[in-house]
């Protein structure tokens, strides 16, 4: 009875799932996010269900596997050991005795969770996240980047005047909706997006993260049925690759576009994108991508490569092919306007919640890529994702030493450098109207090519600033984003230059003197 009674209290935390319960429940205070009293590991071992066989077979037949250990000879040998007992006089070899501590809680606010619930035009907010090879930039209007090292997935200009990013777009009998809205809300962390979105008897969550080790973005898209009739939806997706760096493309996109090249692989359903070399010196860059459910899917698979037929010239909003379920054509090859479009068609019913993955893997080996694609055929594996991706973003900012209440302050700050911000256009007219041009910075060792966050110091007292922002400065460079320090030395003339020497020495102190004068440093 007690047994059982263990069994229905781990059924209460949520152990129970599909295959039985799980593999173990964490309750280490230091692991937990705040107000958590405990987490499930969601994993099964078989072995562990061998043991449990064994376990009750035991129980049935008066313990008869300990009856058989111990008739073991070389057990039975050693048998007497177990009748030995604690002497009532010992010797303490050590001077002091360790007394084990009760476990206590500790609070290291080194997690962030920011939820909005409105959207203001005029202060666009981001969120960052990376495996410092691969990141994913987005603001609460679910815009946004994909970048693998200095290789834009996606097009991305924050002066352009329509929607850029990855979206998921739904569609039923009554209406169309993408995964964003004006009544959406949007939580960002420090190891994923999340934008929850209601539309009549439709509940749809986006989840974004990143693979921990590998360069693979995951979005996953749950969809509740919260009516009370079933549902017909199509679900489609949609981002114009890039597969360059930024400047090719910002340069003059219509060329960029005609070195991408599209396949399908049929048997494994993934769209491969490519970019054929325009120097000897590049490397070659291939993208997977995966369109997956469990859901009970009525049409399947199916891709739209050029944005000619897909939507038609001028719209800005949801492509037309979409809105008007027009079937995609599935065709491969070269295009002028190269677009990345999937969509399956689902039933979905009553009170059912289903989950569509949608997976992008890139790599300069294209066997590689689709290898790191297809660890993620298996719907667990995507869920074990999620989780691995929160304990690495943990574990990577004990070790820089920074807090929540940082994470929010570097983020915000990564919004005025990635997303057009009507607030700094409106800082920027405040200041004296003086034009310079770029090479007038190269005396000084900085190029004028990346952001530039300029750092005015007029007392070797403000110290603690100068270890705040080289803080930042690895936190930016484990996003795998790239800007130039600058620090001002605005100390009067003196002797000692006791600011020049405080820089000198917290730039050594933080390891960082081998970053001095290059790009990115």
């Amino acid at each position: 009875m007690e047994v059982y009674n263990n069994l229905k209290l781990l059924e209460k935390y949520g152990m129970f799932d599909k295959y039985g319960f799980y593999e173990s429940i964490d309750f280490s205070n230091q692991r937990l996010r705040r107000n958590e009293k405990s987490a499930v590991v969601s994993t099964y071992m078989a072995h562990h269900q061998g043991l449990i066989l064994l376990s009750i077979d035991n129980l049935l037949k008066d313990n008869i596997f300990q009856k058989r250990f111990m008739q073991n000879p070389e057990i039975e040998a050693v048998s007497i050991l177990l009748q030995e007992k604690m002497p009532e006089t010992f010797i303490v070899t050590k001077e002091e005795k360790e007394m084990p501590e009760k476990q206590k809680y500790m609070d290291y606010e080194n997690y962030a969770e920011i939820t909005y619930n409105k959207l203001n035009p005029n202060l666009i907010r981001g969120n960052v996240i990376s495996n410092q090879e691969y990141m994913v930039a987005i603001n609460q209007k679910g815009e946004g980047i994909s970048k693998y090292k200095d290789i834009y997935i996606n097009r991305f200009k924050n002066t352009n005047e329509y929607n850029q990013g990855i979206f998921f777009y739904i569609k039923n009998n009554k209406k169309i909706w993408s995964n964003y809205s004006e009544n959406s809300i949007v939580t960002f962390m420090p190891d994923q997006d999340r934008i929850e979105t209601v539309n009549d008897n439709i509940k749809t969550k986006v989840k974004i993260t990143v693979d921990s080790e590998e360069p693979v973005e995951i979005r996953r898209l749950e969809i509740e049925n919260i009516g009370e009739n079933e549902e017909i939806l199509e679900i489609s997706t949609a981002f114009e690759p890039v597969l360059s760096k930024k400047e090719q493309d910002y340069a003059h996109p219509a060329f960029n576009n005609l070195f991408l090249k599209f396949d399908y692989d049929y048997d494994k359903n993934i769209l491969e994108v490519s970019r054929k070399k325009r120097q000897i010196d590049e490397s070659d860059v291939s993208l997977m991508a995966k369109f997956s459910t469990d859901a009970d899917t009525i049409v399947d698979n199916e891709f739209e490569i050029s944005m000619e037929r897909l939507d038609e010239r001028g719209n800005i909003g949801i492509p037309k092919s979409i809105v008007n379920s027009i079937p995609f054509s599935n065709k491969v090859g070269l295009v002028t306007e190269p677009i990345l479009a999937m969509r399956k068609t689902i039933k979905i019913y009553p009170k059912e919640k289903i989950y569509i993955d949608f997976i992008i893997s890139v790599n300069e080996n294209k066997e590689v890529a689709i290898n790191n694609l297809e660890k993620y055929n298996n719907s667990e594996n995507v869920t074990r994702a999620f989780e691995i991706s929160k304990a690495k973003a943990d574990a990577e900012n004990r070790y820089i030493d920074i807090k929540g209440k940082d994470i929010v302050l570097y983020q915000k700050i990564l919004s005025y450098i990635i997303f057009d911000n009507p607030v700094r256009k409106k800082q920027v007219k405040k200041l004296a109207n003086r034009l310079y041009s770029q090479q007038e910075l190269w005396k000084y060792g900085i190029s004028g090519d990346i952001p530039i966050i300029l750092i005015k110091v007029k007392d070797v007292n403000d110290v603690y600033i100068i270890k705040q922002i080289l803080k930042m400065y690895e936190f930016f460079r484990a996003k795998n984003i790239c800007v130039d320090i600058v620090f001002l030395d605005e100390e009067k003339h003196s002797y000692e230059n006791y600011v020049r020497s405080e820089i000198e020495s917290v730039i050594y102190d933080f390891h960082l003197e081998y970053l001095k004068n290059v790009k990115g440093g």
